[in-house]
């Protein structure tokens, strides 16, 4: 199955910026490693400092590709620019991989979310720290800590673009940025509505799928660990005020 990998990035601080550009260029070699067809990444060029488009990488066998989204929103925009970049590849049939560059992608991750993905299904996500795993059961109302997450998740991207993408609520209520975020929630719900036979799958890894978040300090250490403590509180809202039922959720081991 031939997949795409997607993900955004962007460092502000300049002490930081050589690390967080390497770290980049890791993120894509594993990707290139774990057979990937073609490697987008979003960068939010009105705050980056690092440089990352000017990076040049030559890939023989992969399409690699650096570019700009402004504005940037909060959450969605630059993955619906992703699926904008990638329409090419959409068209052949390859689904999504969305990850963070803190994942290292490996075959075995890679083979496993492979392995679940068929016409049924419109999601695959990995169990992270933080997700609120119930094992093998189907949970009829899920939460933002029982969704898959855009950190290491592999969409169906024929049924998400049929469904419209991720939706402009996952950046939150107008005039209340404070409920932006967790967009997999409204996503599913949006899609499983227009779809229901679709399947959102969270699946528990054999192999290491760890989320390396140590690099984060000061205010993104902040700002991340606000994130994950508001991870139901806010698609909730989103939700509520957009009408929607919450999404269907199968825990896998």
């Amino acid at each position: 199955m031939e997949f795409f990998v997607g993900t955004r990035f962007f460092e502000t601080d300049p002490s930081k910026a050589k690390a967080s550009l390497e770290k980049l260029v890791q993120f894509i070699d594993s990707a290139l490693y774990a057979g990937v067809s073609s490697v987008y990444v979003a960068v939010n060029s009105d705050k980056d400092v690092s440089g990352a488009l000017s990076l040049e990488l030559d890939a023989e066998l992969a399409k690699i590709v650096i570019f700009p989204v402004t504005p940037w929103g909060r959450f969605v925009q630059p993955l619906n620019a992703i699926l904008g970049m990638a329409q090419g590849d959409i068209a052949k049939g390859m689904n999504f991989l969305s990850a963070s560059v803190e994942v290292q992608l490996t075959d075995e991750i890679v083979d496993t979310l492979v392995d679940h993905m068929d016409m049924q299904t419109l999601v695959v996500g990995a169990v992270l720290q933080g997700h609120d795993y119930k094992g093998e059961r189907v949970i009829h109302e899920a939460t933002g800590c029982q969704v898959p997450w855009n950190t290491l998740s592999m969409w169906n991207s024929e049924f998400l673009y049929r469904g419209g993408g991720f939706p402009m609520i996952g950046d939150g209520l107008p005039g209340d940025p404070s409920t932006a975020g967790v967009e997999e929630v409204t996503t599913i719900s949006m899609v499983q509505q227009r779809f229901p036979h679709l399947e959102a799958k969270l699946v528990k890894l054999t192999g290491d799928s760890s989320w390396d978040t140590s690099s984060f300090t000061g205010d993104r250490l902040a700002k991340h660990l606000a994130k994950m403590a508001s991870k139901e509180q806010r698609p909730a809202a989103q939700l509520r005020w957009a009408g929607l039922v919450p999404p269907r959720v199968i825990h896998l081991y």
